[in-house]
């Protein structure tokens, strides 16, 4: 079922008018539905859980899917709150910044910056809340509704970013913004549509874009991740960025994806309920191996 683009803004201005713990309330709600409805979110969520957590029992993979769909949940309506509130309004909401010097200063001394962000916690803020502060460049995929791309584009740039589609041409602003020293965010988990290589991620093969590191490479700009931690009960969010490990610099593809995805990893592990494991990473993989999602029950 198609969702107009007036209704899609509707929807949205409900949403982004309610105070963080009622917004959040409502998607964790909705993330408990989630948890008793049978979709494929819900599958890929659980086969997610069960391929990379095999050290937890069957009754705390089925508590940490619970959390994850709440999360989810949150994820979704506290969207609205990021799209449709004034930029400057989302100062109240975080309540603390940790080493976003790394982003900030290393733009301050005239390289390109590089800061990865998974999906993970409230990423969505990130691009808003930094566009504020830095240049920022942020990639995107048109919706598969092409009808809500103009909606996309609008409340993801409010901030001030300059959006670029994931195409060639993109690509080539994306570099040329990064030497002229400029600052890209990526999501470095994305699965690429066309390239990549396999690199292990939580010990099974995933697909894994190799744009990163070889933008890191052709302009010289530094890479950092950053991350958004969503507190309980509503009370805001927590920002992180670490310097990327040197081998995400690494000329070898396989190197530097695999690197990409160990510190991915890192950062699932430390807010596990926060990752996006409705995403189906695994999909793709090598000839010969099975789709882990196949045949599965929802």
């Amino acid at each position: 079922m198609k969702v107009s683009p007036e209704a899609t803004r509707r929807v949205l201005n409900a949403l982004g008018r309610l105070p963080l713990p009622i917004n959040h309330a409502i998607g964790s709600l909705i993330g408990t539905l989630m948890a008793w409805v049978p979709s494929k979110m819900r599958r890929a969520a659980r086969v997610n859980i069960e391929i990379c957590f095999p050290e937890l029992s069957r009754r705390e993979q089925r508590r940490l899917l619970r959390k994850t769909l709440r999360e989810t949940g949150k994820s979704f309506t506290e969207a609205a709150i990021f799209w449709t509130r004034a930029p400057k309004e989302l100062e109240r909401f975080v309540v603390e910044r940790n080493n976003d010097d790394l982003l900030i200063g290393g733009h301050a001394e005239g390289g390109g910056v590089i800061v990865a962000v998974p999906h993970l916690g409230a990423w969505e803020l990130m691009g808003i809340y930094y566009a504020q502060r830095v240049p920022l460049n942020t990639m995107y995929r048109p919706p598969r509704n092409i009808e809500l791309d103009p909606v996309l584009r609008e409340v993801r740039a409010r901030g001030g970013a300059t959006m670029h589609p994931a195409t060639a041409r993109g690509v080539r602003g994306v570099r040329k913004a990064l030497e002229q020293g400029e600052v890209a965010a990526i999501l470095p988990d994305q699965e690429p549509a066309e390239g990549g290589v396999f690199a292990p991620f939580f010990g099974l093969p995933a697909k894994t874009m190799t744009l990163l590191p070889k933008l890191a490479q052709r302009t010289g700009a530094k890479v950092v991740f950053g991350v958004a931690e969503r507190l309980p009960w509503g009370r805001g969010y927590r920002i992180y960025f670490e310097a990327a490990p040197e081998q995400v610099y690494a000329e070898d593809s396989e190197q530097a994806a695999s690197a990409i995805n160990r510190a991915v990893e890192g950062w699932a592990r430390r807010f596990p309920s926060q990752y996006q494991w409705t995403y189906r990473r695994f999909r793709r993989q090598p000839e010969g191996q099975l789709n882990p999602y196949a045949g599965k029950p929802l």
